[in-house]
């Protein structure tokens, strides 16, 4: 009795809070609209930022009748009898894994139908209020019976899998439908964007141009590896913009939607794609698998103690399965049951997320101007009317990136901070032959150290090492852009683990201007990159 009364309680209090939470919301958004932030004044209007209000408070009042009915139907279908019903005409009318999947099917077919009133309403009458939507009747249907027909293929298989796995492997069972479940993400993943987003938006390559070509240097340097770049006709469905890459190994695709692409110039585009690739760089998309997958083994552990457990069943007011097996009732009861178990972990799992965030940030302020990643941003809050006052703890809890204001502080910190020159390598350099001038020079650039071979002329050296070669090549696909693009060549060196770097002008006989420059350079790309500097 005392899980009934724990998980009740645990219900009411995820309700309480997240709904105190929206209250907040709406109340400091409400108060807070009358004028703009002044770090956002010179670049946002008045209106829009009413506008972003207003939008704001609309999808909360959606949100608050959502959790509430969220709330509703899982109490219906728990404590007042709705599995109990949907299992005695299943398993009263079908036998064996064709009753096991009636009852899935009802159940999680029964909870998209609710969802439908609600999602059309969000779509062409919330959306279509502040001029997002351009989806029509025929293609939002069109969408969820595609959706329907691919769940049905994906899932369905996995499901009839996990449900062989129960009935027939032994108590371990649940190890190897983890296992099959991690395969089934990383086919998601390497099928998503190369099978899945063409069935409902059309991909075009990025056209040749100015985009393509300053997108194309970025990637180089960055020495990232992909399918293609593609625009994606977005502004089809909704006037939101967006982009994102997607993809395992060479499937990896770099997707921007048609609406960024007309809202943000080449620079820009530069900056918010170096964002992207900055995820790449840190690993972000390793660790979240790997955190997943670790995440997901202990949730698989739970289920299988829990679906074999009758007072799991009793708990929730769901009859435990005599005359039929079970593990399809537990499967249902347990999906049902999780998000009110993990209610805590969202703010957790969204705290690491926005850290996550500016790193990426930081790296996309090393590869493209930190001022075109703000007007980037300013740009994307403005046409997506996001709010730019968030009350702290609705933030701290919902929101899986920084808000607006913590962002573009960061971002305003680096260029404020960026230790790199902006001028370019001349003709005609200045040269530097006071020793005591160049080591005075040297401590604005770490790392670097004056190198004088036998009768050779005076050199600024570095080296780095790296945890492997894949930092070496990157690091050298830096060096290489550096030297064609302010046509200075150095010296080189490098190994498995290391690469050293060497700087000198042959038209002064020794260190110039032009040094100084690329040893900047050297640092705000290949420091960021590097486990050790020497």
């Amino acid at each position: 009795m005392w899980l009934t009364y724990s998980f009740l309680t645990l219900l009411v209090l995820r309700w309480l809070v997240r709904v105190g939470l929206i209250h907040l919301q709406l109340r400091h958004v409400h108060a807070h609209q009358h004028s703009v932030p002044v770090e956002f004044a010179q670049s946002i209007s008045l209106a829009a930022h009413q506008k972003a209000a207003q939008y704001t408070a609309a999808k909360l009042r959606l949100a608050t009748f959502e959790l509430s009915l969220d709330a509703i139907v899982l109490l219906c279908l728990t404590y007042l009898g709705g599995l109990n019903a949907i299992q005695s005409f299943a398993y009263g009318h079908f036998s064996g894994l064709l009753a096991d999947m009636v009852f899935l099917g009802i159940v999680f077919l029964g909870l998209s139908i609710l969802d439908l009133p609600l999602s059309y309403w969000r779509q062409f009458k919330l959306e279509a209020q502040f001029g997002f939507n351009r989806m029509t009747p025929s293609m939002f249907f069109g969408d969820m019976a595609k959706g329907l027909l691919l769940s049905t293929l994906l899932a369905g298989p996995l499901v009839v899998a996990m449900l062989m796995l129960m009935q027939h492997a032994n108590t371990n069972w649940w190890l190897y439908a983890w296992l099959l479940w991690l395969a089934f993400q990383g086919l998601l993943m390497w099928a998503y964007p190369t099978f899945i987003v063409p069935m409902f938006n059309t991909l075009s390559p990025l056209p040749e141009g100015e985009i393509k070509n300053n997108l194309n240097e970025l990637l180089k340097v960055c020495a990232f590896e992909s399918s293609g770049m593609y625009v994606m006709d977005g502004s089809k469905r909704s006037a939101h913009a967006n982009a994102f890459l997607s993809g395992l190994g060479k499937s990896k695709r770099i997707i921007l939607f048609d609406t960024l692409v007309e809202k943000l110039n080449p620079k820009q585009l530069r900056a918010v794609l170096a964002h992207e690739l900055g995820h790449y760089a840190h690993r972000h998309i390793q660790k979240q698998l790997l955190y997943s997958g670790l995440g997901s083994l202990i949730v698989f552990g739970v289920m299988a103690f829990c679906i074999n457990s009758p007072f799991f069943y009793a708990s929730l007011g769901v009859d435990w399965p005599l005359l039929h097996n079970h593990h399809a009732v537990g499967l249902a009861l347990f999906i049902l049951a999780m998000p009110v178990l993990l209610t805590f972990m969202q703010p957790l799992a969204n705290g690491f997320s926005r850290r996550r965030e500016f790193e990426a940030d930081a790296f996309a302020a090393r590869h493209a101007n930190p001022k075109d990643l703000i007007d980037a941003l300013l740009s994307l809050y403005r046409d997506n009317s996001s709010t730019l006052t968030p009350h702290p703890w609705y933030s701290a809890w919902h929101d899986s990136h920084p808000n607006a204001s913590q962002r573009i502080r960061f971002l305003q910190n680096l260029e404020a901070t960026a230790t790199h020159h902006t001028k370019a390598c001349t003709l005609t350099p200045n040269a530097w032959t006071n020793q005591e001038a160049i080591q005075h020079e040297l401590l604005k650039y770490p790392g670097w150290a004056i190198h004088q071979p036998v009768n050779a002329p005076l050199k600024l050296q570095k080296t780095w090492q790296f945890q492997n070669f894949d930092g070496v090549q990157k690091a050298l696909n830096a060096i290489i852009h550096i030297a064609n693009t302010e046509d200075h060549h150095p010296e080189v060196h490098f190994g498995y683990q290391h690469i050293s770097v060497a700087w000198s002008t042959h038209s002064t006989n020794g260190i110039s201007d032009n040094d100084w420059i690329c040893c900047a350079m050297c640092n705000k790309t290949i420091d960021p990159i590097a486990t050790i500097q020497d």
